[in-house]
């Protein structure tokens, strides 16, 4: 659920900007400390007093892990495998909206949709992720993700109509919160 919220900010992000720069330019944008700011003082507000309500800390909750051999083999794969997937993820979440512009001949705005529907379609697959882990297994989750990814954005690489583009999109953002 943290990483739902995170994604959903993610999300709107784009639906919030893309209008403020296309209206105002560059400096538009610093509209976007109005709504920032308003929700620092909600979270002020709600937080205040919380901190010392919790004897001592949230660690003292939790009760540590037993003690096992460390598997730095295939920690350092994994690793590897995140850092790669996320690397190219966020290549494309990046260049997403400009793809749009310059490749599919598309408005500067439905590039920002594109950019807001992946995320939201990330954001989905982060709950489905988690409910195909509980149920499949972490490790089957994980696997099938990074085993769709690839075929997944070469088949949007050789989409030329918009509409199907952001259908494939849209599938490799839910599908790739899996991983």
């Amino acid at each position: 659920l943290f990483s739902l919220g995170g994604n959903v900010g993610v999300a709107i992000g784009p639906l919030l900007a893309t209008p403020l720069l296309l209206l105002f330019g560059l400096p538009g944008v610093a509209l976007l400390a109005v709504p920032t700011a308003a929700m620092a003082l909600v979270l002020i507000r709600l937080t205040r007093g919380r901190a010392a309500s919790v004897p001592g800390g949230a660690r003292s909750a939790r009760a540590l892990p037993p003690a096992g051999r460390d598997a730095w083999g295939p920690f350092a794969r994994l690793t590897a495998v995140v850092m790669l997937r996320s690397v190219v993820f966020s290549g494309f979440q990046t260049f997403l909206a400009l793809y749009w512009v310059s490749v599919l001949r598309q408005d500067t705005a439905v590039g920002g949709v594109a950019v807001s529907l992946l995320t939201i379609c990330g954001a989905v697959g982060t709950l489905l992720g988690g409910w195909l882990a509980d149920r499949h297994g972490r490790k089957q989750v994980l696997l099938l993700s990074l085993g769709l990814s690839s075929p997944l954005l070469w088949a949007f690489l050789l989409i030329p109509d918009p509409a199907l583009a952001m259908a494939m999109a849209a599938a490799l953002a839910w599908q790739g919160a899996w991983a």
